[in-house]
């Protein structure tokens, strides 16, 4: 029996599943099963999958049920002691399940309580291959108070859960399935496991506009919801942290609409969820997050933005922009962020 399961849910992911299933496959650890999920996808996956002949690979067809009941299907099949999740377009770094597996069972030979283990992420621009970074929180041991301020995790591709943690809290909740359905989650761990962390940036979280985090309103929404689910049950020297929670909410939203919102308008509901951000809590207004983010969007707005437009209906514009967008002024940074990108995976 495998001691890791990895499970991938995945809906119509033919154009990422193949580089997702080799950042599984160049892992330095080898005692794994894959549990593809197959959401009832409708493109080419089964071409794809075509070119993996590993033994390790288990691909399971389903009707589509949405990304939680493919998580939990994975769940019921999983083998391992094990398990962790993986996104059909993110990626891993070589060495994330070897990390997680030797920190999961250091831990448990001192610590009963420790359930999951975490790392860091790079946020991949799925136009460009960039990655970007954010602030990493060091948070280990009973994190719950901080897990209810913000899903600092950041993806569903991150931690990796024991058995024992995931029997006691179940299954995912479907009624979460609009992008918040992985906070809902690490929440209800929280309340029983101790977290560990590998203080390295192990996962590649994909961004794209078609991605559910794109769909701004809807999690923003979802968001709330967990709140509204999660604090009615908490004990009275968490209630003071709901504040808090909601304001950063609010922050996340500001900025995926600032990096995922296209227009002028996103200036204005960039604007729209800063205010309801500090209002739902005027301390968050010192935060490095906070203070980092405004800087970097006025500097859009009122410097980068209309430099642009001018530059836009100038003929001299048009001939520098040209250049830029060719490659020519700077060199072309394709090739250069492609083997960026390798180099930090492996």
């Amino acid at each position: 029996m495998p001691k890791v399961s990895v499970i991938i849910p995945t809906y119509n992911s033919s154009r990422t599943i193949g580089e997702t299933l080799q950042s599984v496959f160049r892992q330095t650890y080898s005692d794994f099963e894959i549990l593809l999920i197959n959401d009832g996808s409708t493109d080419d996956l089964m071409g794809v999958l075509e070119n993996f002949k590993d033994s390790r690979l288990q691909i399971l067809d389903y009707e589509n049920g949405g990304l939680c009941v493919a998580r939990n299907r994975g769940i019921d099949r999983a083998s391992g002691d094990y398990l962790i999740f993986l996104d059909a377009d993110d990626l891993w770094s070589s060495d994330k399940l070897e990390s997680h597996v030797n920190a999961l069972d250091q831990a448990k030979k001192a610590n009963a309580r420790a359930g999951v283990v975490y790392s860091w992420s790079y946020f991949l621009d799925d136009e460009t291959q960039s990655c970007f970074i954010n602030q990493p929180k060091p948070y280990e041991g009973d994190i719950l108070a901080k897990i209810l301020e913000s899903n600092f995790l950041t993806n569903g591709s991150n931690p990796m859960i024991t058995r024992e943690a995931i029997d006691s809290v179940g299954y995912f909740n479907p009624d979460f399935n609009k992008g918040a359905e992985d906070w809902e989650y690490w929440i209800r761990l929280a309340r029983q496991w101790d977290y560990l962390l590998v203080p390295r940036r192990q996962i590649f979280y994909r961004q794209t506009r078609q991605s559910m985090s794109s769909n701004i309103d809807n999690l923003e929404n979802a968001q709330l919801q967990v709140l509204e689910s999660a604090f009615p049950t908490l004990p009275d020297d968490l209630q003071s942290i709901q504040a808090t929670a909601r304001s950063n909410i609010y922050l996340y939203s500001a900025q995926l609409y600032f990096t995922r919102f296209p227009g002028w308008r996103r200036h204005y509901k960039v604007l729209q969820k800063l205010l309801q951000s500090l209002l739902s809590n005027p301390k968050i207004c010192i935060t490095f997050e906070y203070r980092e983010f405004v800087i970097r969007w006025s500097f859009q707005y009122l410097i980068k933005s209309p430099i642009k437009l001018i530059l836009r209906h100038s003929k001299l514009g048009n001939l520098l922009l040209k250049r830029y967008r060719s490659g020519d002024l700077l060199g072309s940074t394709e090739q250069n962020e492609k083997r960026s990108l390798t180099h930090l995976m492996y």
